[in-house]
């Protein structure tokens, strides 16, 4: 069963402690996708009107360009995310039931 909305905060950080514990590196501590991914979501969550880019994707979370292209392209694929293109930028939005899924444990 998937953890309940209460639970998450815990569950990351346990993930991000043991993930810390095994795999840091010399450009700072590693974050697996999953958790990263967890962290983006519940943020977009908090706030349906957010909007993110790539650039900004890769600012927050401290990935290289094609790993915050990768997780917003995944996350746009599995329905959690959407996207329209602002001239030359792809601007990332919640989906309308984002909040709903993730409190259903989607």
């Amino acid at each position: 069963m998937p953890p309940s909305a209460e639970e998450l905060p815990g569950r990351m950080e346990a993930l991000c402690a043991f993930a810390n514990a095994t795999g840091a590196d010399a450009d700072g501590p590693y974050v697996p996708p999953l958790v990263r991914q967890i962290a983006f979501l519940e943020a977009f969550a908090r706030d349906p009107g957010a909007t993110t880019t790539v650039q900004e994707h890769r600012r927050t979370h401290g990935v290289s360009l094609q790993t915050a292209r990768n997780d917003l392209k995944d996350l746009e694929g599995r329905g959690f995310i959407d996207f329209v293109k602002r001239g030359k930028t792809f601007v990332w939005f919640p989906d309308d039931d984002l909040a709903e899924r993730i409190e259903a444990g989607e």
